[in-house]
């Protein structure tokens, strides 16, 4: 995630504004578009509980300087995955700690 920022980021400075906006557009549909991926994937069981916290401990990012990019990505991903990510947290108290956790930080 970080890596492609970069990248993207130094070919957005070499854009005009208009393709500049273009560019960001695409750039968080395609975020987006992966995220649902990443949910569908979990929905059907091939991820695993332990690579889907993962991705979320990764997209909740750092409390004091919230990305909004990655927000945006773990919402898609919450709203895809919450029914089945709650089932799956009732049947695993390490993984109930890890859903507390993500709620206080919500708030």
């Amino acid at each position: 995630f970080e890596r492609d920022q970069q990248a993207l980021l130094a070919e957005l400075e070499k854009l005009d504004d208009e393709d500049r906006e273009l560019k960001i557009y695409q750039m968080r549909k395609a975020y987006i578009g992966h995220m649902k991926f990443v949910g569908e994937l979990y929905r059907v069981n091939l991820l695993t509980d332990k690579v889907i916290h993962y991705c979320i401990q990764d997209l909740f990012g750092d409390p004091s300087e919230p990305d909004e990019e990655k927000l945006a990505c773990l919402c898609t991903l919450l709203t895809s995955i919450g029914k089945k990510l709650e089932e799956g947290c009732t049947q695993s108290t390490k993984y109930a700690k890890y859903m507390k956790k993500y709620l206080k930080e919500l708030k």
